[in-house]
């Protein structure tokens, strides 16, 4: 991609999508699926769109910052395509290319010279700063030009160094007399490359005086030496000599830097004032630079010394003084030692990816990478650049972290090995339902319980981890009628008090629940309640009325009736005793076997004495508390033709009836009352008579007794 610096925030490079020709690779849905990220953050303010694939820009583009002093300014770009089983990586590149938007400017605004008015034309000459622009070479300083108006005596000359430098060097031209003219007031103009040149300009005062009329001479016009980098500071390198055909002041030469030089390599080398011995300043490293043009001034010390230069080559020679550098990034993190795996992720799942530099130059720097881990593989992409992938499937609740060393080895002599450690963070995935720590549970409760009673407490366990682990319990549809459970502790209570004689034993369906995402998984383990008892029944007749009859006259121990009591506790709780309560003054006539229930005589009954006995009956429970039920209990004696019937009239003390003679037949004379202490057919009385009526005057009813003539 190409695109102008100075172009705002927001401005679109390039589509990742359509330019790597996505769209022929993957499925057509796949594409929305796909997300963007920079594995290693740009040089420049760029930006990708993790859904778009966009490129653009993220602030404002000054190549001038960006790539300073460079030809061309190119970006580097990887970019990480992923979507779940799917890892690319797509390599580009985006040129900023320079505008002209710097001018060309002096180190200084104006610069004093002081000159012989015996200087002899084309061999004096002053060294003009260069001027500097931060634009790129093409748009950087091209030309300069003098302006000297009303003086013919000076000429700009411009020469390109041997390291791309260029020396302006104000030379002289014509025979100078001080009498004439002492001083010249010139200015150098520098123009930059641009379609619409820029300048800066620098203001010259040169002051005519007498004195130093020859230059130092170098013994040669270039010097080269070879040393070792990381060689230590102080170190003298190479010696440099100049001849300076003058005396006294004016012949005793002094070595220094050029300007230029002094600017770009001051930190780094620098030459003995007197001596020109050059030597070691700073670390001096090949992976920086293999090599340094250094320009070498020398001045004598008289009044008006006209330098003189030579140029020096110092060639650096390759240590194998670095150790690979390895770095890895993920799409969570960049430069990190750590990455995160879902437990289910399939064999070739990407770890993370690796970047392996070694500044060192050819064998010293090659090197050869390994992995000492058989769950993950390295597998190269290019040539510097490995993925990490595994190789086999991972199971958090087995094994939740694997650390890793990775081991880079460069064929230097000696090798130099750089190690690694990598942690992969195994994540979880809910793959394991809840499991209770008993295969079922069984609870017991007294039965009358209060409301909310604690019944048990059941506890289960998830491998997994997180919301994945939290586990919420609960009760089937058809318990929570009766039972409660606490969704966090398990704790399962009555939600009523329960009565065992209306149900004994209660089989729930307890369920355990983690909280996984996306669908959570499920446990269930029976409970088998049982409801312990209490006394809390009655024994009961099985009727609240009993109703016997029995002859009378039966001897003792005749069986009237069998009366039954159930009580609904279980034993022993169960367990009772029935007896008769004495009613009336003849209660004593029957007694109750306390076993089996039978009511049986303890004396013949007499029907005309009494004819029924009211009794109540009591079963009582014999535990504690004692707690008893009644029934009613009537025996009816049942008639025997056991008594004669008696004359109420006539009676032997009144046994006479006067009657007239004048009666009507039919008339009836008196009224004949027998009475029988039998019932219903037994003391049904007919009359009849047997003695004194031979005539057959009267006549009797034989149902009412009435006498008639």
């Amino acid at each position: 991609y190409e695109i102008n610096e100075e172009i705002g925030p927001g401005s679109i490079i390039g589509d990742i999508v359509k330019d790597a020709r996505l769209a022929d690779k993957y499925e057509h849905n796949t594409i929305p699926l796909l997300r963007f990220q920079f594995l290693t953050q740009p040089a420049a303010n760029l930006s990708v769109d993790p859904r778009s694939g966009l490129i653009s820009t993220s602030g404002r583009l000054d190549r001038d910052v960006i790539c300073a002093g460079f030809f061309t300014c190119i970006v580097p770009l990887d970019i990480a395509i992923h979507a779940n089983k799917i890892f690319q990586v797509v390599k580009a590149s985006v040129e900023i290319l320079d505008l002209n938007d710097n001018s060309p400017k002096f180190p200084d605004p104006r610069i004093s010279f002081q000159v012989l008015e015996s200087a002899h034309p084309g061999a004096t000459s002053f060294l003009i700063p260069e001027a500097r622009d931060p634009d790129s070479p093409s748009n950087a300083v091209q030309s300069y030009e003098l302006v000297a108006e009303g003086s013919d005596a000076w000429r700009l000359n411009v020469e390109e160094e041997v390291d791309g430098a260029r020396e302006v060097m104000l030379a002289l031209t014509d025979h100078l007399d001080r009498e004439t003219n002492g001083h010249y007031h010139l200015q150098v103009v520098a123009y930059d490359g641009g379609s619409s040149p820029r300048s800066g300009s620098i203001d010259i005062f040169i002051e005519v005086e007498d004195a130093n009329d020859n230059s130092p001479v170098f013994d040669s016009a270039s010097y080269e030496v070879t040393i070792d980098e990381n060689t230590p500071r102080l170190t003298n390198i190479i010696q440099l000599r100049a001849q300076d055909a003058d005396w006294g002041v004016n012949g005793k030469v002094q070595y220094s830097l050029s300007a230029r030089s002094a600017s770009t390599y001051g930190h780094l080398f620098g030459i003995h004032n007197s001596t020109g011995q050059v030597f070691v300043k700073g670390a001096v490293d090949f992976e920086s630079s293999p090599s340094y043009h250094l320009t070498i001034v020398a001045r004598d010390s008289g009044s008006g010394s006209v330098p003189s230069s030579a140029s020096l080559l110092i060639s650096v020679r390759d240590l194998n003084d670095h150790a690979p550098h390895i770095t890895m990034n993920t799409l969570l993190a960049r430069d990190t030692n750590r990455s995160f795996v879902p437990e289910d992720a399939p064999i070739g799942h990407f770890v993370g990816h690796v970047i392996v530099k070694d500044p060192d130059s050819g064998t010293n720097g090659a090197f050869n990478c390994s992995l000492e881990n058989r769950a993950f593989r390295l597998e190269q992409t290019f040539p510097e650049e490995y993925h990490v992938l595994t190789t086999k499937e991972l199971d958090r609740e087995q094994r939740n972290e694997y650390r890793l060393t990775m081991r880079c080895v460069d064929r230097g002599s000696p090798p130099m090995t750089s190690t690694k450690h990598i942690s992969v963070v195994v994540t979880d995935v809910n793959d394991n339902a809840p499991v209770f720590r008993e295969a079922s549970y069984v609870a017991e409760l007294f039965e009358n319980n209060y409301h909310g009673a604690y019944v048990t407490r059941v506890n289960a366990t998830d491998e997994d981890e997180g919301r994945n682990a939290e586990i919420v319990y609960g009760l089937g549809p058809n318990d929570l009628a009766f039972f409660d459970i606490d969704a966090v502790t398990g704790v399962i209570s009555a939600r009523d008090s329960l009565d065992r004689e209306r149900r004994s034993e209660y089989n729930l369906r307890v369920v355990a629940r983690d909280n996984g995402e996306p669908t959570p998984k499920t446990s269930t383990v029976s409970l088998l309640v049982k409801v312990l008892d209490v006394n809390d029944e009655k024994p009961l007749f099985t009727s609240a009325v009993y109703s016997f009859g029995v002859d009378e006259n039966l001897p003792a121990g005749h069986e009237v009736g069998f009366l039954s009591a159930h009580d609904a506790d279980s034993p022993p709780y169960n367990q009772h005793s029935m007896f008769l309560l004495p009613a009336g003054s003849l209660s004593d006539a029957f007694e109750m076997d306390d076993d089996t229930g039978m009511v049986r005589t303890t004396r013949p009954l007499d029907r005309e004495q009494q004819s029924v006995y009211e009794l109540i009956a009591v079963a009582r429970d014999i535990n504690s508390p004692t707690i008893s039920s009644t029934a009613t209990v009537s025996i009816h004696v049942m008639d025997l033709n056991d008594n004669p019937p008696f004359f109420i009239f006539p009676a032997p003390a009144n046994r006479t009836v006067q009657l007239s003679h004048k009666v009507p037949l039919g008339h009836v004379v008196t009224q004949i009352k027998a009475r029988d202490r039998d019932r219903d057919s037994n003391g049904k009385i007919m009359y009849q008579l047997t003695q004194g009526n031979t005539e057959g005057v009267f006549t009797v009813d034989p149902n009412s007794g009435a006498l008639s003539v």
